[in-house]
């Protein structure tokens, strides 16, 4: 961040298995308990910071959890318009427009800018949407759910990290070092 942080939580990222033994015995972590662990994501909740995970089945090991401002994979996705190269889901969130208050809260909370004002109601781009759920969260009048994809829209669920690397690796046409 380089002195151009913000005020959100800055220890909001969990790594597991492996990878939490990597960045613990190298210093660029600490251990915490389940409970510590809900504390966090509660907290990241709150603070309006987006859970990203990776598109595999299985254990995983990391969530990210990212802010607006300062999180790359974000800002990426405003900067060149394009949510669905970095972040996956099988769902996006969809507004009921007889209960929506028009009081722009869900505004405030979407970090990619899928949510607009029409006619004093919040409506989603579902082209946009990553299926965060913070705008749900937040809304007062309980108007905004989470709907599940059609078949043909949700993104292939792989089995391992190692299948995810190789298939964004061949989307790119370069080869996988691993293979």
């Amino acid at each position: 961040m380089l002195g151009k942080g913000c005020d959100k939580l800055l220890e909001a990222c969990m790594m597991f298995g492996a990878a939490a033994d990597y960045y613990i015995e190298n210093g660029f972590g600490r251990e915490i308990t389940k409970e510590e662990a809900h504390k966090i994501l509660a907290q990241t909740e709150e603070e309006g910071l987006v859970h990203c995970s990776s598109n595999h089945a299985g254990q995983k090991m990391l969530i990210c959890n990212c802010c607006g401002c300062c999180c790359k994979a974000l800002g990426y996705i405003n900067k060149y318009n394009n949510p669905t190269a970095v972040a996956h889901s099988n769902y996006y969130a969809q507004v009921d427009k007889e209960t929506c208050s028009g009081c722009e809260s869900c505004l405030d909370r979407c970090r990619v800018k899928a949510i607009q004002m029409q006619n004093d109601r919040a409506l989603v781009g579902k082209g946009r949407c990553i299926g965060c759920g913070l705008c749900i969260s937040s809304c007062p009048t309980e108007s905004i759910s989470m709907v599940h994809k059609r078949p043909d829209e949700i993104p292939p669920l792989f089995l391992d990290e190692t299948a995810l690397i190789q298939a964004m690796a061949k989307e790119k046409n370069k080869p996988f070092p691993f293979a």
